[in-house]
C-alpha cells in the first residue's frame, strides 16, 4: 500500500480508470473481446453467456460501463461493486475497500467519500442470479473435431485453404503450422454446408470417415462451442489448436487475415487453458515466453534455424499469464520475449515476480524491434541475400 486518497481519487486510479486493468483484475477479460476504446465483456450482473457489456473511460478520465442487454450502467466502483457481489449504495465503504486494494492504495483516513448526489449516482447493480453452468465441448470432442478438421482442410493442398497457406508462406510460418496440426475454414459461405455436415456426422456417423477420425463429438457439442447455426465471425478462417500438456486439443482460436476485427478469437466460454506450445515443453530445457502463437512458431522457426536450444510457449494475450502455469518456469532459465512495447514491459514486470522458481530470469527482444514474425522475415531475407 502506498498513498491515502479518498473515493474520488479512487476512481481516477490508473488501475480503475483502465478498461484493460480492471477487467483483467476482476477477471472479466476470458472470453470478452477488444474494442476501438475499451473491452466488451459478459456482464458481471446477469447471466450473460456472450460479451454484452461495454467497459469504457469516459471523457473526464474514469472508467464507465453499460450492459446492452440488462441495461446496467455505472463507473468504476459499480463494475467492483457487481463482480463482488456488493451494493454501491449499501455496501459503499466496503467496495471501496476492495477497489483501494485492486489499486494498492490506503483509503483517506477520513473514510470514502461519494463526491455526488443522490441524483448524479448511478443506479447501483442489481443483484446478480446464480449463474447458470454453461455447456462446453469436451476436450475430446475438440480434439475429434481438430482432427477432421486439419484433414478436410489442411493448410498444404487444401483448394479451400489456398489463400490461408500462402499468407503462412509469405509469413515463412507453413513448415511449423502444419507441424502444429493449423488448418483452415472454408470461406464464410462454405461454412453453413460444413457445420451441416459436421452435425450430421457427430449424431450419425459416416462410413468414408477413417477410423482414426471418427467423430467423439455430438451435435450439442458444435452449439456449445458456438458453431450452430453458423460459425460466429467467419472471416476469422486460420484455426489454431492449443492443447494442454498431453498433447489433447482444449480450445481452436481463429485468426483474420485482413485488417477486420476481432483479429483474434476463442469460443465463448472456451480459452486457452494452457500457453501454446505447453505440449512441446522438454524436462528443464530453457523456456522463452512470447505474446500469442504466431510469435510462439516464429520464434521456434528461429531457434531452430540457428540451433538455439530453447523451447517457446505463447501466452493467449499480452496479459493472459495465469499464476498456476508458474511451474511450468520451475528450474528452467526463462527468456520474457514479450514485445518491446509498454504493454509488453509490464506483463514482463509481473512474470518476473511469479517467476522465483525460474534458475535465471532474462529478458530477450527482437534485434530490430517489431515482433518476432518480424525477425524472422529479416533472418529469412538475409540468408536468400
Amino acid at each position: 500500500m502506498s498513498a491515502r486518497v479518498d473515493a474520488a481519487e479512487l476512481r481516477r486510479h490508473p488501475a480503475l480508470a483502465d478498461p484493460l486493468r480492471l477487467c483483467a483484475a476482476l477477471g472479466l477479460t476470458e472470453g470478452g473481446r477488444r474494442q476501438p476504446t475499451g473491452w466488451l465483456v459478459r456482464c458481471p450482473v446477469h447471466a450473460d453467456r456472450t460479451p454484452s457489456c461495454s467497459v469504457t473511460r469516459g471523457p473526464d478520465a474514469t472508467l464507465r460501463w453499460r450492459c446492452f442487454a440488462c441495461a446496467t450502467t455505472g463507473d468504476a466502483l459499480d463494475l467492483v461493486a457487481a463482480v463482488r457481489g456488493l451494493d454501491t449504495r449499501r455496501d459503499f465503504a466496503a467496495v471501496c475497500r476492495e477497489a483501494a486494494e485492486l489499486a494498492g492504495v490506503e483509503l483517506d483516513e477520513d473514510g470514502p467519500r461519494r463526491h455526488h448526489t443522490p441524483a448524479q449516482r448511478p443506479a447501483a447493480p442489481r443483484p446478480a442470479p446464480e449463474p447458470k453452468p454453461e455447456p462446453k465441448p469436451t476436450d475430446e470432442a475438440l480434439d475429434g473435431l481438430a482432427g477432421v478438421l486439419g484433414t478436410i482442410h489442411r493448410i498444404d493442398d487444401s483448394p479451400l485453404a489456398a489463400d490461408v497457406t500462402r499468407y503462412l508462406e509469405g509469413r515463412h510460418l507453413l513448415a511449423e503450422a502444419k507441424a502444429d496440426g493449423w488448418f483452415a475454414l472454408p470461406p464464410a459461405p462454405r461454412q453453413g454446408e460444413l457445420v451441416r455436415w459436421l452435425a450430421e456426422l457427430g449424431d450419425h456417423g459416416a462410413e468414408d470417415v477413417a477410423p482414426e477420425h471418427a467423430p467423439s463429438w455430438k451435435r450439442a457439442d458444435l452449439e456449445a462451442l458456438g458453431w450452430l447455426p453458423r460459425i460466429p465471425h467467419g472471416a476469422a478462417r486460420l484455426c489454431i489448436p492449443w492443447r494442454s500438456p498431453d498433447g489433447l486439443v482444449t480450445t481452436i482460436q481463429r485468426r483474420r487475415l485482413d485488417d477486420g476485427r476481432p483479429k483474434y478469437v476463442f469460443p465463448d466460454g472456451r480459452g486457452a487453458r494452457w500457453p501454446y506450445g505447453v505440449e512441446r515443453l522438454r524436462d528443464g530445457a530453457p523456456i522463452a515466453i512470447v505474446e500469442g502463437a504466431i510469435d510462439a512458431v516464429a520464434l521456434r522457426a528461429l531457434c531452430r534455424m540457428y540451433s538455439v536450444n530453447r523451447d517457446v510457449i505463447g501466452l493467449p494475450g499480452v496479459t493472459g499469464w495465469r499464476d498456476d502455469w508458474a511451474e511450468l518456469l520451475s528450474g528452467r532459465e526463462v527468456f520474457l520475449a514479450l514485445d518491446a512495447d509498454k504493454a509488453g514491459e509490464d506483463a514482463v514486470a509481473r512474470l518476473a515476480e511469479v517467476a522465483a522458481g525460474a534458475v535465471k530470469v532474462l529478458r530477450w527482444t527482437p534485434t530490430g524491434g517489431g515482433d518476432w514474425c518480424d525477425e524472422l522475415a529479416r533472418h529469412v531475407a538475409a540468408t536468400k541475400a
